[in-house]
């Protein structure tokens, strides 16, 4: 599942490349918790452990790039109440 985003107005350059603005753009979440070693370190492996740590917890929850959670998760979640049904 990719996520589309607009490049905004002015455009972007992302690692040398220039992005013209209204090009639409996305990001796979496999391909940034995997390949991102600065912040997601040994990202193909299972380690659970690595969000214990207060501060890369911190960063690593900033740029989570899931629906649910984190900088980048749904922003309607906020908008639909719990229902609990037994």
């Amino acid at each position: 599942m990719s996520q589309p985003r607009y490049v905004p107005a002015g455009g972007r350059t992302i690692d040398g490349y220039y992005i013209p603005a209204g090009t639409i753009v996305s990001c796979q979440a496999w391909s940034v918790h995997r390949l991102n070693e600065d912040v997601y370190v040994n990202g193909d492996k299972f380690l659970p452990e690595r969000w214990l740590d207060p501060e890369s917890g911190l960063e690593m929850n900033r740029l989570f790039f899931s629906f649910g959670t984190g900088g980048r998760g749904c922003t309607g979640r906020q908008s639909v109440p719990s229902i609990l049904i037994f």
